[in-house]
């Protein structure tokens, strides 16, 4: 994050009254039962999971780019839609990114049931914006959707797919809704999901994967669009990056009682353009495993998932960047002689 956006977002210290509110409705959402929002918890809001938004959506955005699937969207001004917007931390890390690498936001959208955490955060944050937000609780009708970004962060839950931990119904709304978004965007538009990473929420997250595949292209993390391997092993995948985040964000940690040394997300990112991964293409889907003597890590690859293992007595220049890659990664199969299943 720009030391700009982290100073706007941690300028003001927290007051306990905050806080309080902050705890409660963390503990409310992890019983499935999220308190009506207040004024009160807007800023301790923004500054715990909008703050973590941000970061996630611009680790996205960054390796998208990366792999120049944003080339496209870069020659015109974009539209920007934050579908379940809370206190815009997915806009606001979408911005810090686009003000970085001079991409032009022409028109954005936060659409959420509750309008109110949205215009808090318009106001807050208006200077640094620098856009005029257009504040829905529902999506526009749009026959086609141009040159657009939509993102969606942390939804599962209001969206009802989390009531079976097994289970996802194609037919929910929400499903229905995100496949008439995949027929409408045009080839440079691009749909990003971004949940958490416990297994519960992944596997789900992987169940709308493997629906959603049928509907559109898949850009990342995959660098295949066959069924997603993880499930059929009962097994979930998801990123984990390191992240630098000021003292007051940790202190704010250390107060809730949480775990938060990386950055932990699930994310899937479609389009109508295709994945750039040849089939020799490998990502990394796992920390190195300890073993005295090897290297051992899980790759996933066309529709593979597997457990590579080098002895580090043959590690070589040749197979360096299996031996350095970290989860996330993508590497070559080929060229650094890792044998994927048949």
């Amino acid at each position: 994050m720009s030391a700009e956006l982290e100073n706007l977002v941690f300028e003001n210290p927290l007051k306990k009254r905050e806080l309080e509110c902050l705890r409660q409705r963390c503990e409310s959402y992890q019983m499935g039962d999220p308190k009506e929002w207040t004024g009160d918890i807007f800023r301790a809001y923004s500054r715990y999971f909008g703050f973590l938004s941000s970061l996630k959506v611009r680790a996205v955005l960054k390796e998208l780019d990366s792999y120049g699937y944003l080339e496209a969207l870069k020659a015109q001004p974009i539209q920007w839609i934050d579908f379940g917007a809370g206190t815009l931390g997915a806009s606001l890390g979408a911005v810090d990114y686009f003000k970085e690498h001079q991409i032009k936001i022409e028109k954005a959208i936060s659409v959420d049931q509750d309008l109110k955490p949205m215009q808090w955060a318009q106001k807050e944050f208006q200077n640094f914006l620098n856009l005029d937000i257009g504040m829905r609780t529902s999506l526009p009708d749009q026959n086609i959707y141009q040159n657009t970004i939509f993102v969606a962060v942390d939804v599962f839950n209001e969206m009802g797919l989390l009531a079976e931990k097994n289970a996802l119904d194609e037919k929910a709304p929400f499903i229905s809704m995100l496949k008439s978004i995949l027929q409408k965007m045009d080839e440079k538009s691009i749909l990003i999901l971004i949940e958490p990473a416990s297994k519960w929420i992944n596997q789900n997250f992987l169940r709308l994967r493997n629906i959603l595949i049928k509907e559109s292209h898949l850009l990342l993390p995959c660098t295949h669009q066959l069924a997603c391997p993880a499930l059929e092993q009962r097994e979930w995948c998801h990123e984990d990056r390191d992240y630098l985040a000021p003292s007051q964000f940790w202190n704010l940690v250390h107060e809730l009682g949480f775990q938060r040394s990386t950055l932990s997300f699930s994310m899937l990112c479609f389009s109508k353009q295709q994945n750039i991964f040849q089939k020799t293409k490998a990502r990394m889907v796992s920390r190195r495993i300890k073993s005295k003597g090897r290297c051992d890590k899980w790759l996933c690859s066309n529709g593979k998932r597997w457990k590579a293992s080098i002895l580090e007595r043959h590690e070589s220049p040749e197979n360096a960047a299996f031996f350095e890659a970290q989860r996330g990664d993508i590497i070559d199969c080929v060229s650094t002689g890792i044998k994927s299943p048949d």
